[in-house]
C-alpha cells in the first residue's frame, strides 16, 4: 500500500463538497488514514507552496489557501499517487475525461502529490498533524 496526500481547497470546502468528495474517494478504493479541517495561515500556504514562489501565480495561490478553510487527507490504496491523479483527472479543463473529481463537480479544486518524491518533500501530513495535534 502507498500513501499520497490530498487537499480539498476552501472553494470546494465552501460550497459543500467535501462529503461528496470523501464518498467518491472511499468508492474509489481508498482507505482515509488522516483527515482534518484546518485554516491555512498565508505563511502556511507560502510554506507548503515555496516550490512556486517564482511563478507568477504564487501570491494569488496562497492567498486563495489562505482564504478559508481546508480539508488535509492523508489517502492510502495500491498505487495511490497514480490512482488519486486519475480519479480527480486532468487540471486541464479541455482534456479531463468523464466520471473524475474535476468533471463531477465543476468548481472543486483539490491538490495532490505529483509523485512520492512530491509527496514525501512536502512532509505536509507531518507538519500538519504537529501544527494541529
Amino acid at each position: 500500500m502507498k500513501r499520497t496526500f490530498a487537499i480539498i481547497k476552501p472553494d470546494a470546502v465552501s460550497a459543500g463538497h467535501v462529503g461528496s468528495i470523501l464518498q467518491r474517494i472511499e468508492e474509489a478504493g481508498f482507505s482515509l488514514v488522516a483527515l482534518r479541517l484546518v485554516q491555512l495561515t498565508k505563511a502556511d500556504a507560502e510554506g507548503f507552496y515555496a516550490v512556486h514562489r517564482e511563478r507568477s501565480f504564487f501570491d494569488t495561490l496562497t492567498t486563495f489557501m489562505a482564504s478559508g478553510p481546508v480539508v488535509v487527507l492523508a489517502l492510502e490504496a495500491p498505487d495511490a499517487i497514480v490512482k488519486w491523479r486519475s480519479l480527480m483527472g486532468d487540471t486541464d479543463p479541455g482534456a479531463r475525461l468523464s466520471k473524475t473529481l474535476h468533471t463531477g463537480l465543476t468548481d472543486l479544486r483539490l491538490r495532490r502529490s505529483n509523485s512520492a518524491t512530491s509527496f514525501l518533500r512536502s512532509n505536509w501530513v507531518e507538519w500538519f498533524v504537529r501544527r494541529n495535534a
